[in-house]
């Protein structure tokens, strides 16, 4: 056993004191650090495994990139999968992650515990989502809660640009909708601004924005009727006229 500065070593070499190794040191054998820090002023490469335990307070693992250069970069084999660049950005399935997020790959979020899966809060006055297939469609979420189906800049609480098909198999509405200030309550329209209008008071228009009776149609009516029923039943629960049908010169029938 060799001692230096150390007149009782224990082991075949003990040293105390401080060591400069101008060279190679091969270990075939377990290494050991004991001490406050270990600094390694070079690069690690193929190592076999690298576990970290930790028992005191803090992180197990600090990385502190000082110049502005990557941080982290983890692959599989060739293929990245996570890396943190300079700038705070974090891309999984990318090496140059384009938002603090940017993931590559589908998502999956499975939620077990009584909270919220997923909350996104937007504290500017920008675009809260943007979900878009490859043709730039999808679902936009503007400020104010509006929502965008098809329509990047939506107006309303809901806009819709495409076709919309509900199918409720449910002993339930299908479709409700309450108007609880005193505006119109559907609009329903084609392109020459024609089609129904319902106001408040259940008025509804039919090629008449603003109708003003109960049911209001401009236009021609067809009744076609193969049930063994009556094809049109008008019940006058009041001392009123029950009907009126007449020309543009006020000519017809009064019931």
């Amino acid at each position: 056993r060799i001692g230096i500065n150390s007149s009782l070593p224990v082991n075949a070499l003990d040293v105390i004191g401080n060591v400069d190794v101008l060279g190679s040191v091969t270990i075939s054998a377990d290494l050991t650090v004991n001490g406050t820090t270990t600094t390694l002023n070079t690069a690690t490469y193929q190592t076999e495994k690298v576990e970290i335990i930790s028992y005191t307070k803090g992180p197990a693992l600090s990385v502190n990139q000082l110049n502005a250069e990557n941080i982290m970069m983890l692959y599989d084999d060739s293929n990245i999968v996570l890396a943190v660049t300079d700038g705070r950005k974090v891309g999984i399935n990318t090496e140059i992650p384009e938002r603090e997020l940017d993931i590559k790959g589908a998502v999956q979020i499975e939620n077990n515990a009584d909270t919220i899966a997923l909350r996104l809060k937007q504290i500017t006055h920008q675009t809260i989502l943007s979900l878009n297939d490859s043709n730039e469609l999808g679902l936009t979420m503007l400020q104010g809660g509006r929502i965008g189906i098809n329509e990047s800049n939506p107006t309303h609480i809901l806009d819709i640009e495409g076709d919309v098909e509900i199918v409720n198999s449910n002993l339930r509405t299908a479709l409700y909708v309450k108007q609880v200030v005193a505006e119109e309550v559907a609009n329903i329209y084609d392109s020459n601004e024609l089609g129904m209008t319902i106001l408040q008071g259940g008025r509804i228009g039919i090629n008449e924005s603003n109708p003003s009776h109960i049911l209001d149609i401009e236009g021609d009516v067809e009744i076609v009727n193969s049930n063994l029923r009556t094809a049109l039943y008008v019940k006058q629960v009041v001392a009123e006229e029950i009907a009126n049908i007449y020309d543009s010169n006020e000519l017809g029938m009064t019931i």
